[in-house]
């Protein structure tokens, strides 16, 4: 008369314990990957950047005849030095490979007053001994003298001389569309441009 009830104890009691030790193996399988399947999930490493950095630009073609132009040559012309201020986030592995994205600032230092807001992806490497590559691709954004917007591709590198700030140094390539000229319906503008300046770091680890 008991047996069905019998039945389903030792059936209910079976199905725990195979619960059990299958959550046992995953925390067990977890711990052997190097992590925990808890903190995996609950925890995220953030690695936030702020840059301030000076630099200068060489254009490749220079269709409006700019007074900074070099030598007898018409078509390379130095940009006005300026200063860059940059504001990002990244996730990823604290000792490897970190991708997010920067936002940035720059602003001419001399001549004609000219601002540019680049939004990029940013992905960052970071070896022993606080060494660190980094590469970009943005979108940089005229907003003055007159709007534009184009594409940009740098590359750099960076040291930490003490935890929470360090020494940076990029140079990049940008392709402008331009105004129609006298000889040209259309010009196009590339601008290869290298700066160095001071990267301060915050890092929130799992």
């Amino acid at each position: 008369m008991h047996r069905p009830r019998v039945a389903l104890s030792i059936l209910a009691l079976g199905l725990a314990c195979g619960g059990g030790a299958r959550a046992e193996a995953e925390i067990k399988g977890g711990a052997a990957a190097g992590g925990s399947t808890v903190s995996a999930s609950a925890d995220a490493y953030w690695h936030w950047i702020s840059t301030l950095s000076f630099g200068r630009g060489l254009r490749l073609n220079n269709p409006y005849r700019l007074s900074t132009q070099l030598g007898s040559s018409e078509s390379l012309s130095l940009s006005a030095p300026y200063f860059d201020l940059g504001l990002g986030g990244l996730v990823g592995d604290p000792d490897g490979l970190q991708q997010g994205g920067m936002v940035r600032l720059s602003a001419a230092a001399s001549g004609v007053s000219q601002e540019v807001v680049t939004p990029s992806y940013l992905a960052l490497y970071r070896f022993r001994g606080g060494k660190m590559l980094f590469g970009r691709l943005g979108v940089p954004v005229v907003l003055r003298p007159d709007a534009n917007a184009g594409g940009e591709i740098g590359v750099g590198a960076l040291f930490l001389v003490q935890a929470g700030w360090g020494l940076s140094a990029e140079a990049s390539y940008g392709h402008f569309l331009g105004a129609a000229t006298a000889e040209r319906s259309a010009t196009a503008v590339g601008v290869v441009a290298c700066q160095a300046g001071l990267w301060f770091d915050y890092e929130v680890l799992p």
